[in-house]
């Protein structure tokens, strides 16, 4: 048995919830999952739109989707469903308990006894907390700290820019003129849609 550590892990999406799920197994009970959407894995949610990863790749070797009860719409899961699953995987093996939802992350600072003080506040409640935490896992995603491009003239710009990360669906987009920079996955997706 571990001694008593206090872990704090940032994300609750599939990585976040992995890990959690990799600390219970090794005997650690004192877990925190600071998640800033209001649900499991929706955090970096296109509604509307799929996944560029197939199911083969995505699915978790401990939690096929036979087990999490979904079955697939297609090759590709939707955001819908990959939220779907990430909430049955923290409910089949325990995890909402340690998940604080709607809680962002404001300040990360070392003390003097090799601790960690860990700030974040409830978005909802409006209200700020403080956990001391003997580790802290950051487990945000790849895209969760945007890069919007500098280009010339986007000072002048009077509409709207957001970031992949940030696009809701395709019924954000119903009847504007959109213009989408870059060529990687997420704009492909959009544009299709």
């Amino acid at each position: 048995k571990n001694p008593p550590h206090r872990i704090v892990i940032v994300g609750g999406g599939l990585g976040g919830l992995q890990c959690a799920r990799a600390l219970q197994r090794a005997g650690f009970e004192s877990i925190s999952i600071l998640e800033s959407a209001g649900d499991c894995g929706s955090g970096s949610s296109y509604q509307g739109l799929n996944l560029q990863v197939p199911w083969s790749e995505v699915q978790l070797p401990e939690f096929p989707l036979v087990r999490a009860g979904i079955e697939p719409s297609g090759r590709f899961p939707t955001a819908e469903e990959m939220q779907q699953y990430a909430r049955r995987y923290a409910e089949e093996f325990h995890l909402l308990r340690m998940i604080k939802f709607n809680s962002k992350l404001v300040q990360l600072s070392p003390d003097s006894r090799h601790r960690w003080q860990v700030l974040y506040t409830n978005t909802r409640e409006r209200r700020h907390f403080k956990i001391v935490a003997s580790f802290v896992v950051v487990c945000t995603g790849l895209h969760s700290t945007p890069h919007l491009p500098n280009y010339p003239g986007v000072q002048d710009f009077k509409g709207k820019q957001l970031h992949s990360r940030d696009f809701t669906g395709p019924l954000a987009a119903r009847g504007k003129t959109v213009v989408l920079v870059g060529n990687g996955r997420a704009p492909s997706d959009m544009a299709a849609r």
